[in-house]
């Protein structure tokens, strides 16, 4: 029983309902403090019996959960197309920079005539220049918009990699591979926080780790086997680069629209397209 202090009188009490709570043990007691707590502030804590309160451990339930949270991620033809689409880019992305990573050293060393020892310091360079990628799409990132960035980023580093092709560009060699260095950290660097905004609320996670997923396997998969190709020469090379770069810029295309400076929706958002 409670004491009700207007009337004097005791009044009958009500216990809270059942309450089940599955967490890790050493949450337990700060989740129960802080329900109790919460119910305080807002005036709707009750004097009395504490209540009944069963602890669970997680369960192989979750393994089934998971399961069925993923595939959620193709239920809906716009979830289709996100994810199709966020997988693509990020194999794309992810492909065409360890190629390039793969066969860098041996791309260059063919078209400049030195060996690859000689060529060491503009690798160097790369990485350094990486720096600066990222640096200018931390700045650039919402004055540009995510899929403006990808959409820039990507064109101009297909246009690069068709000029190293050119005879007539050797010269400009070192420049030039620097530029597509640039560029390929920039489409990292923006690729993450896109794709993490396109996906509703309850799926982000699962969806970035989805699409991120694949492209780690392109990006292990794709370089083995075009080195069975190299005897094609290096032309062949920068073909697979521009086409899987080709092939971003049309994924990133027929995503939603860009969220910079906007509030992430809970939401599928690519029917406004």
């Amino acid at each position: 029983h409670d004491f009700d202090l207007d009337s004097k009188k005791k009044t009958s009490y009500s216990p809270p309902h059942q309450t089940t709570l599955k967490m890790i043990p050493d949450t337990r007691k700060l989740s129960i403090d802080c329900i109790f707590t919460s119910q305080v502030i807002r005036g709707t804590a009750v004097v009395g019996p504490a209540p009944t309160v069963i602890l669970t451990e997680a369960s192989a339930d979750n393994t089934q959960a998971s399961l069925s949270e993923t595939l959620h991620l193709l239920s809906t033809p716009a979830l289709r197309r996100i994810t199709v689409g966020a997988t693509l880019m990020y194999t794309s992305i992810a492909a065409s920079t360890n190629l390039l990573s793969f066969y860098g050293p041996y791309i260059v060393s063919k078209i400049n005539g030195k060996s690859e020892y000689d060529n060491l310091p503009l690798f160097g360079k790369s990485h350094a220049v990486g720096v600066i990628g990222t640096l200018i799409s931390t700045l650039a990132v919402d004055a540009l918009g995510r899929r403006g960035l990808l959409v820039m980023a990507s064109s101009f580093k297909v246009v690069l990699l068709m000029l190293l092709a050119v005879p007539s560009m050797v010269g400009s060699l070192e420049g030039l591979w620097l530029g597509q260095s640039l560029l390929a950290t920039m489409q990292w660097t923006v690729a993450g926080v896109y794709v993490a905004e396109i996906y509703p609320t309850d799926l982000r996670g699962r969806g970035s780790a989805f699409s991120m997923f694949f492209g780690r396997i392109a990006s292990v998969l794709v370089p083995l086997m075009v080195g069975h190709f190299l005897d094609l020469g290096v032309s062949y090379v920068l073909q697979c680069v521009v086409s899987m770069t080709l092939l971003c810029v049309i994924c990133v295309a027929t995503l939603p629209k860009d969220l910079a400076r906007l509030q992430m929706p809970d939401r599928c958002l690519s029917h406004k397209l």
